[in-house]
């Protein structure tokens, strides 16, 4: 299930994002069609893998209580959940440092 909900907010994020770059009249070249689908795969592939993981671990939490190991999601262990939980935390850092030096040079 967790596959086909990722290529679902995959093609839905392609789809809506192209239709808004088309509706500003903003152009839909090749190089802007090929980075939108790195960038929708990438929210898709990240929403499924990490987020809902995570999402499913504090909500679970807050209402049975328990520890994390007893919340995980079926077929996630901590090691994995606390991977994901780095790898988002460098991400963020990476995309902040780069907003900043972008809005630096702007």
């Amino acid at each position: 299930m967790g596959p086909l909900l990722g290529a679902i907010l995959t093609l839905c994020t392609f789809g809506v994002s192209f239709w808004i770059r088309r509706r500003r009249g903003q152009p839909t070249d090749q190089s802007f069609a090929l980075k939108l689908v790195g960038i929708s795969a990438g929210l898709g592939s990240i929403t499924i893998g990490a987020l809902y993981p995570l999402g499913y671990v504090l909500i679970s939490k807050a209402i049975s209580g328990g520890t994390i190991a007893t919340n995980l999601p079926p077929g996630v262990t901590e090691d994995a959940l606390l991977g994901m939980a780095l790898v988002g935390g460098a991400i963020v850092t990476i995309g902040v440092v780069y907003g900043l030096l972008d809005h630096l040079r702007s």
